[in-house]
């Protein structure tokens, strides 16, 4: 066997040291190029065999001895060692990878002058760059100095658009003071001028100048509120007539609380009233009169409208005026103008009209009059004023006066009076209150439907029966209303009066009236329904005992029976009444020992009933009557007692 040849210890060593040196110069190789991106250095460009003979040789611990720098390597380590900018990631990303050798294989630290060239490179770029990035950020704000430079631009355009603006209005009012076929184009720049300056200063400031027609200084005052200038221009002498009446009319519709104390025209009483003073003029002045106001306005008003052969213009306006300063006060010289040469045309006029009649309360004297007028207009109107504004208290002094006006209204209250004046007739008869009509007003109730008279029916009838003619505040309309009860009961037997006087009946509302008591027994006695729910009212409404009305319901037998018992009582204490009436004087000795004796008996027994209801928890007044009366009665027959038995006593002797 052969015995295989080995390489020598010192050939393996030999070779192994060649392989090793062939490393270092590859790496002091790898170690004297230049990094990416920077710019060799003169050692760089170089060939390798030079190279590594430059670089310094090693000592034999391993270290690099140390040499003096050039003075250009100095300067390039000192730039490579000042603080450079950290790159950003753009940056990085512009620079590109290094190669995976450098990677792997870094650079020994012994090659401080290829590190030094490769720093002084890097630097140079990251110079170029920020640079670059300067340059980016001075580009990078031109368009917002742009945009700053053209707002600046826009404020002032926007700020000198004003004066400008204004301007142009101004020059096309003018327009119009020679080219009258601009006035539309004039009035329309006014009405912008003071929507624009919003100041009346200023338009007043353009009125002064003279700027414009007169027609377009009024549109500019009107627009402005300005009264004192509107005033101006009416007053002066070169005013056309249609001019000065536009000024008027422009006047009256600014004026307010801020125009009173306000210069007025000199001449516009005259303007009103002048009959040379042309009719638009005149309408405008009286419209202006109108709206100033004051204590004499109607008066004034009136005389204008009162003027014979005045124009319509002249008169509406007057009309107009007084319809809106009229007042209870002064309705008197409305009312006058009734009675002048314009009546028709002042009634046909509705405002005026309205106003009449809303404050003609206190007018009943010559509405009356007005009422018994021939002219069918103004007896229709006076008696529309009574039946809805007329007040004729409930006092003694209209008692009189009362019974005077039903004798004038009753030769009217009849079938062939024209239906608009018997309706205003029955209405005024309602409000007034004239119960000594109610024998008239019940014929026309008998055939009220075929009548067909405007807004009289069975039930405004029955209202005025059952209300309006109920007073009781003086002895006089007391028995006038007794003597109302007393007729409505007595109509209960008419078939065609029941129902109204039925309905009547159920709705008085005063439980002492002697009259209420005789009309409830009626009532249940005819027992129909409209006569039922009248009693249902009076017992439980009017006197106050709905018990009773629960009892008895809807049922006329009930009520029948109920009411004869409780009528055994009432004319129990009603005979009382009257017994007290006639006797009560009969209390001397000289009225004689048998007629004391009688009286004296009388008395006891009297007396001795109402104590014994009077003691009784649940005893109740009959129907018709209250207790406190009764009470009364029965202190007055114990006072008299006992004087009728002192008397009584001295005449036995």
């Amino acid at each position: 066997m052969t015995t295989p040849s080995r390489t020598p210890p010192s050939a393996r060593h030999g070779r192994a040291g060649s392989g090793s040196a062939k490393r270092a110069t590859t790496a002091q190789m790898k170690a004297t190029q230049p990094a990416p991106g920077q710019r060799p250095t003169a050692t760089d460009l170089k060939p390798p065999s030079q190279r590594i003979a430059a670089q310094p040789k090693r000592s034999p611990s391993g270290r690099v001895p140390a040499q003096e720098p050039s003075a250009k390597e100095s300067s390039a380590r000192l730039r490579s060692q000042s603080p450079q900018t950290k790159p950003s990631s753009a940056r990085i990303a512009a620079q590109g990878k290094r190669p995976a050798s450098s990677t792997r294989n870094p650079a020994p630290s012994t090659g401080r002058h290829a590190t030094g060239s490769s720093g002084t490179g890097r630097h140079k770029a990251d110079s170029s760059k920020s640079a670059r990035r300067s340059s980016g950020k001075r580009s990078g704000k031109l368009p917002a100095i742009i945009v700053g430079c053209l707002v600046i631009l826009a404020v002032i355009a926007v700020i000198a658009w004003g004066p400008v603006n204004r301007s142009m209005k101004i020059k096309a009012m003018d327009a119009a003071k020679t080219d009258p076929t601009k006035m539309p184009e004039a009035l329309k720049a006014a009405d912008d001028f003071v929507a624009m300056v919003q100041d009346p200063a200023r338009v007043k400031e353009v009125i002064l100048g003279g700027h414009g027609p007169a027609e377009v200084q009024i549109q500019l005052a009107k627009g402005a509120q300005l009264f004192p200038q509107l005033i101006s221009i009416a007053e002066r002498t070169e005013t056309t007539g249609p001019q000065r009446a536009a000024a008027l009319n422009a006047a009256a519709e600014v004026y307010g609380e801020k125009s009173v104390g306000e210069r007025l025209p000199t001449k516009l009483d005259e303007w009103a009233k002048d009959a040379q003073s042309p009719d638009d003029v005149a309408s405008a002045a009286i419209v202006l009169v109108a709206k100033v106001g004051g204590d004499d306005v109607v008066p004034t008003l009136a005389r204008i409208a009162g003027t014979a052969d005045i124009a319509e213009t002249r008169l509406t306006a007057s009309l107009d005026g007084m319809a809106k300063a009229l007042t209870g006060a002064s309705v008197g010289h409305a009312m006058g103008l009734l009675q002048g040469p314009n009546r028709d045309r002042v009634l046909a006029h509705a405002a005026i009209k309205t106003a009449m009649e809303k404050n003609s309360g206190g007018s009943l004297d010559r509405l009356v009059d007005f009422a018994m007028s021939d002219n069918q207009p103004l007896r229709v109107f006076a008696l529309e004023c009574l039946g809805k504004h007329a007040v004729l208290a409930d006092n003694p002094d209209n008692d009189a006066k009362r019974r005077n006006l039903s004798g004038k209204f009753r030769p009217y209250l009849v079938k062939t009076t024209p239906p608009d004046v018997l309706a205003g007739l029955i209405k005024a008869d309602k409000k007034l209150g004239l119960s000594p009509t109610i024998d008239d007003l019940l014929v026309l109730a008998a055939d009220i439907d075929t009548l067909a008279l405007p807004e009289v029916d069975k039930a405004m009838l029955a209202e005025c029966f059952g209300k309006d003619f109920i007073l009781t505040k003086t002895t006089t309309s007391k028995q006038l209303t007794e003597d109302v009860l007393a007729k409505l009961s007595k109509s209960l037997d008419n078939a065609k009066l029941r129902s109204v006087a039925a309905l009547a009946l159920g709705q008085v509302k005063v439980p002492e009236l002697a009259g209420l008591r005789p009309a409830i027994d009626k009532l249940a006695a005819v027992g129909d329904k409209d006569c039922i729910d009248a009693v249902k009212s009076l017992v439980g409404q009017t006197i106050g005992r709905p018990d009773v009305v629960k009892v008895n319901g809807d049922k006329a037998d009930a009520w029948q029976k109920w009411l004869a018992e409780d009528k055994v009582q009432f004319e129990r204490v009603n005979a009382i009444k009257k017994w007290y009436g006639e006797n009560s004087q009969t209390t001397r000795i000289s009225d004689g020992k048998d007629k004391l004796g009688a009286n004296d008996e009388y008395i006891k027994k009297a007396k001795g009933e109402i104590d014994s209801w009077l003691k009784n928890p649940k005893w109740v007044p009959p129907l018709g009557m209250t207790k406190k009366p009764i009470e009364d009665l029965n202190t007055q027959l114990k006072m008299t007692g006992k004087e009728v038995g002192t008397s009584l006593a001295g005449a036995k002797q």
